[in-house]
């Protein structure tokens, strides 16, 4: 998969080079705004409730973290450029933060990414194994930034929030439960705001509860 402009100078957003063929990508029809919108509520309306995959298990297809309703609130297009990893085909997890920021690391798992009219503008839903490092890593800190991170409720389990900062656009919402590592992403501007933090807490409820 492509990766993405406004992201290259994040590692997180590595995991977007996945090996796999991506699918249709978003057409450039879709919303992009300096803030975001009202975000309506995970429950059933977004389907937030509708567990589409076996507890545990890391999703094949975007089908199974596309809520359109929450992709709204986060302006950005709901047709995702997916990428899937089979972990056995894959790098192994990352024991340190030179092997996280390795640009040839083929990283195991799901990876959505939803774009807006925008070139330097998007969303980007990540699937991972859990693992001791890397997951610690996600959820108590925002390196590869400086960004100051927070604690999140995320559902029924914690979550770590991370904003932007005034060199790096995107923020976001890492959680971990079933064995599996959850990122939602949503990339602006480098502002050290915090624009999208409501509706990345809403997106990463719902997954919660779909994973």
């Amino acid at each position: 998969m492509r990766r993405a402009l406004a992201t290259v100078a994040l590692s997180l957003l590595t995991m977007a080079a996945c090996s796999a063929a991506p699918s249709t990508p978003a057409d450039s029809s879709s919303p992009a705004g300096s803030s975001a919108p009202s975000v309506p509520s995970a429950g059933s309306q977004t389907g937030g409730s509708s567990r589409t995959t076996a507890t545990g298990q890391i999703p094949r297809s975007c089908d199974s973290v596309t809520i359109p309703a929450l992709l709204e609130s986060l302006s950005v297009n709901p047709r995702p450029v997916q990428a899937y990893t089979e972990p056995s085909k894959a790098s192994p997890m990352p024991t340190s933060e030179e092997q996280a920021q390795e640009e040839s690391r083929t990283w195991p798992g799901l990876s959505c990414l939803y774009k807006t009219a925008s070139e330097d503008e998007e969303a980007l839903v990540l699937v991972m194994p859990d693992s001791a490092w890397f997951t610690h890593r996600q959820t108590s800190s925002c390196m590869p930034t400086y960004g100051k991170g927070s604690a999140v409720t995320v559902g029924s389990t914690k979550g770590w929030y991370c904003p932007t900062t005034n060199e790096t656009p995107g923020e976001w919402v890492s959680f971990a439960q079933h064995g599996l590592l959850v990122t939602v992403m949503r990339v602006s501007q480098p502002t050290g705001g915090s624009p999208y933090r409501d509706a990345l807490v809403a997106y990463a409820t719902a997954l919660s509860q779909r994973l």
